[in-house]
This record gives structure tokens, C-alpha cells and sequence, in this order.
């Protein structure tokens, strides 16, 4: 599909909305979103797949959002329509809005990721002071326990 895509001289001008998104997120280019540029991107479908599967979308710079939001915001970047104009399209269109739901989540999450891992690691030296503590009253009860055996064996004698 990328290869028929790559193919087009002039595609719709959708088609070229979502190129531009991919450049954005791909590519981090804030500048050239032609045609030209697109299809160079795309040169080695495989390579350029592998690389889309691969991406990470945590870290995704502000700069690129705010160069994606009116792209997202248009109503026609969505799969459905971008079928009507290309099925190598659509998919990318859906790829983009993807990436950037993920990382929306990602970046709500990530705070209550770092604090239930801080969270757990006290809790972790937590149980292992107390296990200290433990030990520590466990020896001290038994020393109660053998003084109160001599008391009572004093007494006893007496």
C-alpha cells in the first residue's frame, strides 16, 4: 500500500495532512511537510514500518503537539475518511492518532506510575525495618521470658 501510495504525483490534499503528521512524529520536522519530503520518508516501505512499529510515543516534544493539534483537530483526520482517499493513508492517519492518544495517557499516567513506585518502595524498606524491630522485641521477650523463669525459680527456693 505504501508503494501505491509513494506512487501518487499529486495526492489529495488529506493525504498530504496525514504525510504531514507523519513527518511531525517521525521525522520531528517542523518545517517541510511536502510531498517530496513525505515520499523520501517513505522510501523503504519496510525499513519505514518497522521503524513506525517501533516508535516510542512517551516522549513526544511539545513542539511537535502543538504542530499536530490543528491537524487532530481537523474532522476529516480520521481513518474512515482517509479510506476514501487511501488505504496507506487511513492507516497512517490512524498510526498518528494513536501516538498522540497514547502519549496523552502516557503523560496523565506516568506521575502515578513514578508515585506507586516510590510508594512501593518505602513500603518495601518499611517491612524491612520492621522485620529488625521484630527480631529485635522477639530477643527482648525472650529475655523477659528467661528472667521471669529465674524469678519464679527464686521464689520457688525461697
Amino acid at each position: 500500500m505504501l508503494q501505491e501510495l509513494k506512487a501518487l504525483t499529486t495526492p489529495p490534499p488529506d493525504v498530504l495532512k496525514v504525510t504531514a503528521a507523519v513527518l511531525l512524529l517521525y521525522k520531528k520536522d517542523l518545517k517541510n511537510h511536502g510531498w517530496d519530503n513525505a515520499k523520501k520518508m517513505m522510501n523503504n516501505p519496510k525499513n519505514f514500518l518497522r521503524d513506525l512499529e517501533a516508535f516510542d510515543g512517551r516522549h513526544i516534544d511539545e513542539n511537535i503537539l502543538k504542530g499536530l493539534a490543528p491537524i487532530l483537530g481537523d474532522a476529516g483526520f480520521n481513518f474512515e475518511n482517509m479510506t476514501k482517499k487511501s488505504v496507506a493513508a487511513a492507516n497512517l492517519c490512524k498510526w498518528v492518532i494513536a501516538i498522540c492518544k497514547y502519549n496523552s495517557i502516557y503523560k496523565r499516567v506516568k506521575p502515578l506510575m513514578d508515585s506507586s513506585d516510590a510508594a512501593e518502595k518505602m513500603a518495601n524498606e518499611k517491612q524491612d525495618e520492621l522485620k529488625i524491630v521484630m527480631e529485635k522485641v522477639r530477643i527482648i521477650v525472650e529475655k523477659v521470658d528467661a528472667l521471669k523463669q529465674k524469678l519464679k525459680e527464686a521464689e520457688d527456693a525461697k
